[in-house]
């Protein structure tokens, strides 16, 4: 637990049992307790483009048959509240994954997401196996879901800049289109609505 310790010296607020959170000499109420300099957090700029971007029909139903409907529908968040987000860091324990509160302890759960965003959380996870494919491979199979090839940038680093990511969403698609270009915006859409949607509700994990 987090709560104030009694000991030899009263004005000291880590934990009363360091074996637990022992990573309290590295965690930035370490910092506050001891009266140092923190670096200032400031939150990211949620991205907005795909709440704006005006969605095809064709496009917004393989959204909704892949799962992830509920991102779109809930649209953007109203408010991102930096001091909020900055205590709820200051409360993270990694060591067991959960917000120390006056009140207790608090995580978010799969649940939690399941409710706020409609995401199926039940069942195998749809990942890739842990394998170095070469980049022949990854630029293949972009081409192939996708419509477009990662530059060689965005190859080193591992995934689509978000630029590229808001660019092809916000193109607008005609009507008369060959079906798997709709599959492929909706799967960019995808990738930059829960790129949006997971970084609003876990920034502080």
């Amino acid at each position: 637990m987090a709560s104030s310790s009694t000991g030899e010296d009263p004005l000291y607020c880590g934990p009363e049992d360091p074996s637990v959170l022992y990573l309290q000499p590295y965690h930035i109420t370490e910092s506050i307790i001891s009266e140092n300099d923190t670096d200032p957090f400031q939150p990211r700029k949620l991205d907005n483009n795909i709440f704006q971007a005006q969605m095809h029909d064709r496009v917004l139903g393989h959204i909704e048959r892949m799962g992830f409907g509920g991102i779109y529908h809930c649209g953007k968040p109203k408010m991102l509240d930096a001091s909020l987000i900055g205590a709820l860091i200051e409360r993270w324990r990694p060591e067991t994954h959960t917000f120390h509160l006056p009140v207790g302890e608090a995580t978010v759960t799969l649940q939690d997401i399941e409710v706020l965003w409609g995401l199926r959380v039940d069942g195998e996870p749809v990942i890739l196996p842990q394998v170095n494919y070469p980049r022949q491979y990854w630029m293949e199979t972009c081409l192939s879901l996708l419509g477009i090839e990662p530059s060689q940038a965005e190859l080193k680093l591992g995934g689509f800049n978000a630029s590229t990511l808001k660019d092809v969403v916000s193109h607008r698609l005609d009507d008369d289109l060959p079906e798997h270009y709709y599959m492929q915006h909706a799967l960019f859409t995808t990738e930059l609505g829960c790129s949006s949607a997971c970084h609003f509700i876990s920034l502080s994990l």
